[in-house]
């Protein structure tokens, strides 16, 4: 309990007003990272940390909460499509999950390599788990096309992780934004789908519709594609390395 209180205090006394400032500041450059979530379920999110931060609440229990939300979800899909206003729901609650983990592990102090592990291995089994769901409910109607889009989906979103993994992304973090161009405008354009939320809205939209193979054709086709032109960058970029 002296832990607990001890803890508390010291984050307590880290929010001084320059720290606020400086988190702020943090906030609305991580905001610009999710286009549609920033106008309303990021400022909840940032809403319920600012209550939760001084509970005994831990951020991992907020992203197993979304876990369990993102499993009811694929349970109601399986089982129970005709309910597709209440998978919806639970897609966008495992989202708000999300949402808040980070924010309130940052508020408490608390924000470890741990966390941020866990966070990202139980967004990708979250992610393989719905897309398994989507393609159980499409196989109804489209047959055995809706499992070779989900192999598309799968196969396409590992071979682009592993085009990433080959990728100095790292150095682009912290260089500074380059100016507003038309051919700028045209790459966060190619980008955006890529976007975790971009997409996970775009799985929201299609639970709620019941478009369950659109959706999957949609994201087996972009990965197939991502993949192959990041394969074609990174070796261009080697290639010249290597000269």
């Amino acid at each position: 309990m002296s832990g607990v209180a001890s803890t508390t205090s010291e984050v307590r006394a880290a929010w001084t007003p320059e720290a606020v400032s400086a988190r702020a500041r943090d906030e609305a450059r991580r905001a610009r990272n999710y286009p549609i979530s920033r106008w309303y379920l990021r400022p909840l999110a940032g809403i319920a940390s600012r209550y939760l931060m001084r509970s005994s609440l831990q951020p991992c229990h907020v992203t197993w909460c979304g876990f369990g939300c993102t499993l009811a979800a694929v349970a109601t899909i399986v089982f129970a499509p005709a309910y597709c206003a209440l998978a919806a729901a639970l897609v966008m609650a495992a989202w708000f999950c999300d949402r808040l983990d980070g924010q309130l592990a940052r508020r408490q102090g608390t924000a470890s390599s741990y966390g941020a592990w866990l966070d990202g291995n139980l967004d990708e089994l979250a992610d393989i788990a719905l897309h398994t769901a989507f393609a159980f409910a499409a196989a109804a109607q489209w047959g055995n096309v809706a499992w070779w889009l989900w192999g598309a989906f799968v196969s396409g979103k590992y071979l682009f992780m592993y085009g990433l993994a080959s990728d100095d992304s790292g150095a682009t973090e912290t260089a500074p934004t380059p100016p507003a161009t038309p051919g700028r405008w045209f790459a966060q354009l190619y980008h955006l789908p890529a976007n975790a939320d971009v997409r996970i809205h775009l799985a929201m939209a299609a639970v709620y519709c019941g478009a369950w193979g659109v959706e999957l054709a949609v994201i087996a086709a972009y990965y197939q594609f991502r993949w192959l032109a990041r394969y074609v960058l990174v070796a261009r970029r080697l290639r010249r390395e290597a000269a």
